[in-house]
């Protein structure tokens, strides 16, 4: 007796298969001339970042509207069959060419690391996301169940993406990530415009995408770890150096940085700047193997931030913000999530700390101030609600009706 087929569940994604494998020149250049001619792609990649500096490409996908309507062509790019993928990052680089991703900064840094190329006209899927919902950052799965109703299968992140051959459920995984993302992009920015968020969205794209985001500056390291806002002066310059040096050790081993050395570590030492090997022997987390391989290099790192202090500008002239500065940080930052939330736009896409900690240092409370302390389109959102709150003509108070907290006009 045969067994009866199941039919897929609704809404559920069915298992499917790319169009075409790209391992040769040849074929790349067709899918290049075909994505002119089309003048959209959705792109995404498969990669390692585990062991090496810069994430190991291994895959790369990318899906393209089919001739009949509706429809879309799935292709597999294989980096290790192809010598050169450059012909292939800088056909990305034509404005006229829509480049559609979800969450792409890694694999954008991948094209401008590996290739030297940055696409032009990107389209971010989870950054549109943010402008029409409440939720910031939205995974694809998720994102794709409430905007298309379509459920993703169980994905694939943990795969050995380097060996080969790759299986049909890798393939089927890799191009899952492509396969809707122009249609939701469509309906995305239908919303945008019907909004008017779309020039919005434009500039916060821009913004994110920027080219030189993606050259990595190893005199700016220390500002990725966390705490380095409140180290004093000289501690700060001696993280600094220390955090350059990490970065292009980290980049001549071809090893993640803090495979090299830990946050944490580099905090301890611009904290208690050993001056000799006998000092920094007495840190309880310096191995042998520390030792041997940095220990001259990192007091030298140490003399070097107490020998060339950060300039005002460098340290922005701040000191700690005091109890009432706080106060009127935590005050700035609920005011902002209320009107986010009365906007329908995402608070963690809107709000980043450092912006709010302006508004609270500006002697100048003004809207017209506060706009530009924000920037862009987050001061137009905010900037005259913020500036009430300073001056006094906005508070907030508790509605019992509605069991919630609200803005209030003090006029």
């Amino acid at each position: 007796m045969k067994k009866r087929r199941q039919k897929n569940a609704p809404g559920r994604s069915t298992p499917t298969k790319p169009t075409g494998r790209i391992v040769n020149h040849t074929q790349l250049c067709a899918l290049i001339d075909t994505i002119r001619e089309r003048k959209i792609v959705a792109f995404d990649t498969e990669f390692h970042s585990d062991t090496f500096y810069h994430p190991r490409l291994f895959l790369m996908q990318v899906a393209i509207p089919a001739e009949s309507d509706g429809a879309v062509e799935t292709y597999v790019i294989d980096p290790l069959e192809l010598e050169d993928l450059s012909p292939f990052a800088e056909a990305l680089t034509d404005p006229s060419i829509e480049t559609v991703v979800h969450a792409g900064t890694i694999d954008v840094d991948i094209l401008a690391n590996n290739f030297g190329y940055v696409p032009s006209n990107i389209f971010d899927t989870q950054i549109a996301a943010g402008f029409i919902s409440q939720t910031f950052p939205m995974g694809l799965s998720r994102l794709l169940d409430s905007a298309l109703g379509i459920s993703l299968g169980k994905g694939q992140t943990l795969s050995n993406w380097s060996k080969r051959p790759l299986s049909a459920k890798q393939l089927h995984y890799a191009i899952e990530d492509v396969r809707y993302l122009i249609r939701l992009k469509d309906q995305l920015k239908k919303r945008l415009v019907e909004s008017g968020r779309y020039p919005w969205f434009q500039r916060e794209t821009a913004k994110k995408y920027k080219e030189s985001r993606f050259a990595r500056s190893p005199e700016l390291a220390y500002r990725k770890i966390s705490g380095w806002g409140r180290l004093q002066p000289h501690k700060r310059s001696c993280l600094r150096e220390l955090a350059a040096f990490r970065e292009l050790t980290a980049s001549e081993l071809d090893r993640p940085v803090r495979r090299v050395l830990d946050d944490q570590l580099l905090m301890d030492l611009a904290k208690q700047s050993p001056r000799s090997i006998d000092e920094l022997k007495e840190h309880r987390r310096i191995t042998s193997k520390h030792l041997q391989a940095y220990g001259d290099q990192l007091i030298q790192c140490v003399e070097r931030g107490h020998s060339n202090p950060m300039t005002g500008e460098e340290l922005d002239g701040r000191s700690s913000l005091s109890a009432a500065q706080k106060s009127r940080l935590t005050a700035l930052t609920m005011i902002t999530r209320i009107a986010c939330d009365q906007a329908g736009v995402s608070f963690d896409l809107v709000a980043p700390k450092a912006a709010l900690t302006d508004v609270v240092y500006a002697n100048d409370v003004s809207s017209s101030t506060i706009e530009k302390l924000l920037g862009g389109w987050r001061g137009q959102l905010l900037g005259n609600t913020l500036a009430g709150f300073m001056n006094g003509t906005v508070g907030l108070a508790y509605d019992p009706n509605d069991e919630a907290v609200k803005l209030i006009n003090l006029d």
